[in-house]
């Protein structure tokens, strides 16, 4: 049985975290002061209204127009003091508004040198936000039985003694959760938005073999109210995650004739109940028949993510057609955004495919992301690779004249890595 069991590292929460973006940029721009062997003059800095994350570095002084910009304008002269010795005049501004990537977890045993180690997480971030990357989306419970639901790994529910992760003592209960805190301020500190995504709330119990449980006490009866109580105290106690990514199809575990019910009344309602805004973000991929209006009617924040190639490494665009449930043809078919779910695509996933019978939708549909699969773990860099500026512009999709949808598709992008390990 794999065990989701932490090595042992100091529990030193908040020392190498910082508290704003900004203060990380300023920490490069001492350490390339540094490496350059120059005085450790102090670099004036401005946050002055304007486009999102947006800089202008200027006479020597950098304004940005927010704390991510500012944080950006640092960090470009820092670049320039590595490379040049001195600051330079430039003014800039990001032409695709998410710039993400997404981790999967699958084996602790291959996983856990790097995952409890924050030296390794301040380092990765770090890394991310040189190249611009504002988004980092870290799922557990991924097409395996391992940590299918996550939240007994990370918190204990009164409510509910019976429901626990198999071989987890409380120490190492509390050190995940701890370790889940500092994954997502870390990324907070560096800029970065950070997404919870928890894809599975049980095993898939059609798989062949069957999957193997890692936690017990779960039952029809008592999945739903756990999972809002635990989801409920999981972002209470981790400030740091800004949004949680569902999968909500029968791949989450949950039944097909359950799952809207399921997610409207517990996980949705726990996402409202946290006690501060945090974004759904729901995975657009045979989702039931009025999942997206049961988001709506809890009154959680939406934001639809689903795939640009399917899951294969394509050509800097989105093809018309690919196969069955992963293309957006009958979005540019159909002069109403109406379609069901056998006949819809990828695109139509995103705008309005959530369910077996055509709905329509009246005004301009949520935000949406698209997810690259590479098939690679290496990090392109966003500002400096014409691959990633074709994607994202290819992710625009104009409206049809008879269109009742009244704007453009989503400029957003986030990449995957599914292997274990840095990507």
């Amino acid at each position: 049985m794999t065990r989701f069991v932490p090595f042992i590292l100091p529990l030193l929460l908040c020392n190498s975290l910082f508290s704003k973006p900004s203060d990380f940029g300023m920490s490069e721009v001492r350490r390339a002061l540094q490496e350059r062997k120059l005085p450790q003059t102090e670099i004036g800095t401005e946050i002055r209204s304007g486009p999102a994350e947006a800089f202008e570095i200027s006479r020597g002084k950098v304004t940005g127009s927010d704390e991510r910009g500012l944080m950006y304008g640092l960090l470009e002269a820092a670049e320039q003091i590595r490379s040049q010795g001195r600051l330079q005049d430039v003014k800039s501004a990001p032409r695709t508004a998410m710039r993400g990537i997404r981790f999967f977890l699958h084996n602790a045993q291959l996983e856990s040198d790097w995952y409890y180690s924050r030296d390794y997480w301040d380092a990765y971030f770090s890394m991310l936000a040189r190249e611009r990357f504002n988004r980092f989306n870290l799922v557990f419970a991924h097409q395996t039985g391992y940590l299918a639901p996550p939240y007994p790994f990370w918190v204990d529910v009164p409510e509910f003694p019976d429901i626990k992760a198999r071989n987890l003592t409380p120490a190492q209960r509390e050190r995940n959760l701890e370790m889940l805190r500092y994954i997502s301020q870390s990324a907070v500190g560096h800029g970065i938005d950070f997404t919870l995504g928890v894809w599975e709330h049980n095993i898939q119990d059609y798989r062949k073999p069957p999957m193997q449980p890692m936690t017990e006490g779960l039952t029809p009866a008592n999945i739903g109210p756990y999972s809002y109580a635990a989801l409920k105290k999981v972002l209470q106690l981790c400030p740091g995650i800004s949004s949680v990514q569902m999968r909500t199809n029968g791949e989450s575990g949950i039944p097909n004739d359950r799952q809207v019910d399921f997610y409207r009344n517990f996980v949705f309602q726990a996402i409202h109940d946290a006690g501060r805004p945090v974004i759904l973000d729901l995975r657009g991929w045979i989702v039931a028949g009025g999942m997206l209006k049961a988001a709506r009617e809890v009154g959680v924040p939406v934001r639809l993510s689903t795939k640009y190639w399917a899951e294969d490494l394509g050509r800097p665009y989105q093809p018309a057609e690919t196969y069955p449930n992963y293309s957006y043809l009958n979005f540019l078919e159909k002069p109403a955004l109406t379609a069901s779910i056998g006949s819809c695509g990828a695109w139509a996933q995103i705008a309005f495919c959530f369910g077996a019978t055509p709905i329509t939708f009246a005004a301009q549909p949520p935000p949406s992301i698209w997810a690259a699969r590479k098939g690679s773990k290496s990090i392109r860099r966003w500002r400096r690779r014409a691959l990633e500026t074709r994607l994202a512009s290819g992710t625009y999709l104009r409206k049809p004249k008879a269109s009742a949808y009244s704007g453009n598709g989503s400029s957003s992008v986030i990449g995957s890595s599914t292997a274990s390990g840095a990507a």
